[in-house]
């Protein structure tokens, strides 16, 4: 099994410090110790032969000089006595020849020096003295002095003879010894360092190899056991890598590891894959710093680094940032600090999460929890409303019905009052469809006609240099939803569109186009709706587009970029369109749109399919029955009276529940019909209804309110013969109260 090399056995001469430490070989220490040894032991007895030797010879020199000064005292006792120089002469000459006496004085009695010999040594000196008798008279004296230089020169060649041996035999030491260390520790020795060395290349199954020596087998037999234990363990690192490796490699999540620096070390696919990178090498060359390439706000990476100062974990760390091709996304970095011994932050590792879906869900709830509180305000207020205009349109209509005698002056302005009540009741409806309650008539409505109806109006009222297309056929995409708000979204998104191109300045070639495909949701994708079919319509415009911050709040009601105080500042238009896409209609819509760059709304709804056409409406006819009319307002009490007495119809009014259930039960005998208000002071309009039933289960009883007929059918209401929804015109009255009589 081959691995990496380890750290550390790169260099087996390397130390931490990063100096080369020394190497020395064994034999070359063993032959200098045997040397040293054999040296030292040498050194004793040669040493002690030396120094006996030369006490030996020095005994020897003095003993010579002793029998020469007697020898001496005896041959010049009678020439010395006699006075016989010559023979003294003679006997000196003749001694001054030894080499080995350098000095010799020869005196008579009186201290005369008969003979004197005397050369120069350089050398240590042995002497002797004596005095010379003849026949007990003292006759002389001789001095004597020996020299040792050639005791030294013995002791010089003695010590030649040593050196020479010594050589020899550490010459055949030396050689003999790197024979035996060959022989005996050298291959063992190379055998053990082949399977270091193999250890030191990753391979941990070295060749078999034998020890013959019994002092080696243990270093051998450790080495093996060392390499099947790392062998061993490199295995369960391969297993535990490879388990690791795969969770990192296969996570959902991004994981990722920083340095403090921003610089990425590490990436799995899966983050690349959040970032829209081919792979986790694409991304680490070319983000260099996260904070400042990635991290939509830089100052986020301050302070994620301001958090780990004082922490080691950071949990749900939200942040946007950029894709590969520019788009934000949201992420959430859950991350744990990696120190060194002194606590500096090193580095960063941690999960990201890519949360834009629960974000993008977040700001939908959030802005459908506005809606709603904006809806229950107008869902008041649009009630007062509807009572006001029910007047005012009822009272109209029934000026038209006296026009005949009107000038042509008086008759436009009528016309112009009952449009002007008409937007007034098209602006409380629009108020309407904020408020929670209010559901409508859904219906099969084909895209096409739709888009088609709304864009004829922008034709005419709008700048023609601004291309219109529809790019679908008619019949073609059918949705489920209200007929009148689908035209109020695109008419809401048109006058958007329009607005956005004129700001940025109309010029030939703007265009609004709108497309539509089919859909299907697997109820796991960013609309967050269930699955099923849908259609996905496209709104798309070439205006000044919307930057980010503009795009969050969007659909936010009352917010708008454009003037305030006038008819383009009233910032209820996409708020509309949002609240009838989602609450209302069960879609989804969402806008990808940049600064300077257009917008594309893109619009999610139910599939539908085409249904046939309604039938026409019957005339109008009256009748000759009771009605009683239960309504607090007193003008829309008034004009219901007047009208339907104009249709031939009986009329009883009351003004509130308790009054009006008073009457019921009195005359109930006599009363055909019931118009009954939901809203009353001191009994509602359901309570009353509840006991007029409880009465009379098979009276006929028309509800009129400000909200639709398929808010109110729910429980004992839903029993109701009939719906007016306020404000309504005369016709509708009479006519919804003929078709529930004849029933």
């Amino acid at each position: 099994m081959r691995a990496g090399k380890p750290d550390g056995i790169n260099n087996p001469n390397q130390v931490p410090s990063g100096r080369v430490r020394k190497t020395y070989s064994i034999s070359m220490r063993l032959t200098i110790s045997l040397i040293i040894i054999v040296v030292l032991v040498s050194l004793f007895p040669i040493s002690w032969i030396y120094i006996n030797k030369n006490r030996q010879a020095k005994s020897t020199l003095e003993n010579k000089a002793d029998e020469t000064i007697g020898y001496l005292s005896n041959i010049l006792a009678t020439p010395l006595w006699t006075v016989d120089e010559d023979t003294v002469i003679a006997i000196g000459d003749t001694l001054s020849r030894d080499e080995i006496i350098v000095r010799l004085v020869i005196m008579d009695s009186s201290s005369k020096a008969l003979y004197s010999f005397k050369k120069e040594s350089g050398s240590t000196l042995i002497s002797r003295e004596d005095n010379i008798y003849f026949q007990g008279h003292f006759a002389g004296k001789v001095t004597l002095s020996l020299t040792t230089r050639f005791l030294q020169k013995s002791s010089r060649d003695l010590m030649q003879s040593f050196a020479i041996t010594t050589i020899f035999i550490l010459v055949s030491l030396v050689v003999v010894t790197g024979l035996f260390v060959r022989i005996f520790l050298r291959k063992p020795l190379n055998s053990l360092n082949k399977i270091i060395h193999s250890y030191a290349e990753g391979d941990y199954d070295p060749p078999v190899t034998t020890f013959p020596y019994r002092e080696f087998q243990p270093f051998g037999q450790v080495l093996i056991k060392m390499g099947q234990t790392i062998k061993a363990q490199l295995n369960d690192l391969e297993k535990a890598e490879e388990k690791y490796r795969s969770i990192f490699e296969n996570a959902v999540e991004g994981i990722l590891q920083t340095t403090s620096e921003g610089r990425i070390m590490n990436a799995n696919p899966s983050l690349a894959c959040i970032l829209d990178y081919e792979s986790p090498k694409e991304l680490m060359r070319s983000v260099t710093h996260i904070g400042q390439q990635l991290f939509a706000d830089p100052s986020r990476w301050t302070e994620l680094l301001r958090r780990f100062k004082d922490r080691d974990i950071v949990s749900n760390f939200e942040i946007q940032i950029y894709k590969k091709n520019g788009n934000l996304q949201w992420i959430s970095l859950n991350a744990r600090a990696l120190r060194n011994a002194e606590g500096t932050l090193l580095s960063l590792e941690g999960f990201l999460t890519d949360i834009t879906v629960r974000k993008r869900l977040e700001e939908q709830l959030r802005i459908r929890q506005r809606m709603d509180s904006l809806g229950t305000l107008a869902g008041g207020i649009a009630h007062d409303f509807n009572n006001l205009l029910t007047g005012i349109m009822g009272y109209i209509d029934m000026l038209n019905l006296h026009s005949e005698n009107f000038t042509e002056t008086q008759k436009k302005y009528i016309s112009n009052a009952v449009k002007s009540s008409q937007r007034a009741a098209d602006l409380v409806s629009q108020l309407q469809t904020l408020s929670r309650g209010t559901v409508t008539k859904k219906e099969s409505v084909d895209v096409y006609e739709a888009v088609t109806e709304v864009f004829r109006m922008l034709e005419k009222t709008t700048d023609r240099l601004i291309k219109k297309e529809v790019e679908m056929k008619p019949g073609e995409y059918y949705v489920i939803a209200d007929a009148s708000e689908l035209n109020q979204v695109f008419l809401n998104l048109g006058t958007n569109a329009v607005q956005s191109i004129e700001e940025k300045g109309t010029k030939p070639g703007d265009y609004i186009i709108v497309s539509a495909e089919d859909c299907e949701v697997n109820g796991v994708d960013v609309t967050g709706l269930p699955k099923g079919e849908y259609i996905h319509i496209k709104f798309e415009d070439n205006g000044c587009g919307m930057p980010d911050e503009v795009k969050r709040k969007a659909f936010d009601p009352l917010f708008t970029t454009k003037e305030k105080g006038g008819r383009r500042g009233q910032g209820l238009g996409l708020a509309m369109v949002f609240n009838i896409i989602t609450n209302r209609s069960g879609g989804h819509i969402d806008i990808a749109s940049d600064k300077g760059k257009g917008a594309v709304f893109h619009i999610y709804l139910p599939k539908g399919q085409a249904e046939e056409e309604a039938g026409t409406i019957e005339s109008i006819s009256g009748g000759e029955e009771t009605v009683l009319k239960l309504e607090d307002e007193e003008q829309i009490r008034e004009l219901a009276e007047s009208l339907l007495n104009r249709y031939g119809y009986s009329v009883i009014t009351a003004t509130d529940g308790e009054e009006g259930l008073d009457i019921y039960k009195e005359q109930k005998e006599s009363i055909d019909i019931i118009l009954l208000d939901l809203t009353m002071p001191n009994m509602s309009g359901q309570i009353v209804f509840e006991r007029i039933q409880s009465i009379n289960s098979d009276v006929k009883v028309i509800i009129c309110s400000g909200q639709s007929d398929e808010d109110i059918r729910e429980g004992i209401l839903s029993t109701a013969g009939g719906f007016l929804k306020k404000p309504y015109r005369v016709n509708d009255l009479a006519r919804t109260v003929r078709e529930v009589l004849d029933r």
